[in-house]
């Protein structure tokens, strides 16, 4: 059984690994930041992580990761993306104000403005903000955040491509999210997903260790409705649920409760959301992973979808079920 903790965590610990090494920034609860939202350069300082897998046993895993670039970020605690990641201050992000049709479109470039060298920003954000503004109520901000993300031919990030990936959402929210890529060349724009603001959501909270009253419950579906970074993660997790439900797993002697989010469904993915009841204040929102050994074998499957498989080196592989 204890095998079985241990393949787990290293799991965990690979993946952090591996998403430390492209760039991503890897947080306790295992979320990351969006590619179209955080998307640093590499570094040649020392970026060390560490995660705790705890079921029966703990296991504490520490992961140091070293870049080789010039270019350095520094990450701060206070700064958190929407889907709950820590944000990531690269120095060579460009910011730009342009005006849309009476719209505030500030443009904000991850990597060196290659794509700007065969369009102007002005045209460039016309052109997105014409498609991006039918889609999820988008259109009704006055003020939109618009993250371009180079993409380029090889992780080298030498040779840029003709496609560009974008990110629209409120300057002061996380919701509406409308996510595309722009082709240069041929000015054309392909919305891939667009996620409206969390309304009406029919929140079924059941508490058997008898924590919350009547007020309490209503603040804690007001709260996951309303709260950035919650109401995101259910919508990233569960597309523009009409109904969940919410069971109380943990309470803390300092008014913080712990809530599980589900669908009906049997295959259901799991949020997890942290509410401080003194501050009415969600502390955190992220999804729950499982993780499970398949057949005594060191592989390993998470949520049912992606196997990550060790071999006798010491090195892993994995793939996904998408």
């Amino acid at each position: 059984m204890r095998r079985e903790y241990r393949l787990a965590a290293y799991a965990l610990a690979v993946s952090a690994l591996l998403l430390a090494a492209s760039g991503a920034v890897v947080v306790a609860d295992g979320s990351v930041a969006d590619s179209t939202d955080e998307s640093p350069e590499p570094t040649n300082d020392t970026v060390t992580s560490s995660g705790t897998y705890t079921d029966a046993d703990t296991e504490t895993v520490d992961v140091s990761v070293t870049n080789t670039s010039a270019t350095t970020f520094s990450v701060s605690e206070a700064g958190r993306t929407c889907s709950g990641a820590l944000r990531v201050d690269d120095p060579n992000r460009t910011r730009t104000d342009v005006r849309v049709d009476g719209v505030t479109v500030t443009l904000i470039e991850a990597h060196g403005g290659e794509a700007f060298d065969e369009i102007d920003r002005q045209r460039f954000a016309a052109l997105v903000w014409d498609e991006f503004s039918t889609s999820a109520g988008l259109g009704e901000s006055e003020h939109v955040e618009l993250r371009v993300n180079q993409y380029y031919e090889s992780v080298d990030r030498e040779e840029p491509t003709d496609t560009v990936g974008v990110r629209a959402s409120p300057a002061d929210g996380c919701l509406p999210s409308v996510a595309g890529t722009v082709s240069i060349d041929n000015e054309s724009v392909d919305v891939r997903s667009a996620q409206p603001a969390l309304d009406d959501l029919d929140l079924t909270v059941t508490d058997t260790i008898g924590v919350l009253d009547d007020e309490e419950r209503t603040l804690v579906e007001r709260l996951v409705e309303n709260d950035s970074q919650a109401s995101y993660t259910v919508q990233q997790r569960f597309d523009d649920p009409s109904a969940l439900a919410a069971t109380v797993v943990e309470a803390t002697n300092d008014g913080e409760v712990a809530l599980e989010l589900t669908a009906s469904s049997s295959d259901s993915p799991t949020v997890v959301v942290r509410i401080d009841l003194e501050t009415e204040s969600v502390v955190t929102a992220y999804t729950k992973l499982s993780i499970e050994v398949v057949d005594e074998t060191d592989t390993v499957v998470v949520d049912g979808n992606e196997t990550v498989t060790f071999e006798t080196n010491g090195t892993a592989s994995s793939a996904s079920g998408d």
